[in-house]
């Protein structure tokens, strides 16, 4: 028998966002960066952007 989790959804000030201490993700070209922008901008976020409390 599988349990579901229980999700919830949480608007968090941006402020509060750290981004990790030591990063394993490549660099992103400025560009790519103005263009996802400009995506979001036009059709929203297709997916939620999901995070972690630390600790």
């Amino acid at each position: 028998m599988s349990t579901l989790s229980r999700k919830s959804f949480q608007e968090i000030d941006i402020a509060l966002i750290k981004p990790p201490e030591t990063s394993v993700r490549f660099e992103i070209p400025q560009e790519r960066i103005r263009e996802l922008a400009e995506s979001i901008r036009e059709q929203g976020l297709l997916q939620p952007i999901i995070l972690r409390k630390k600790g």
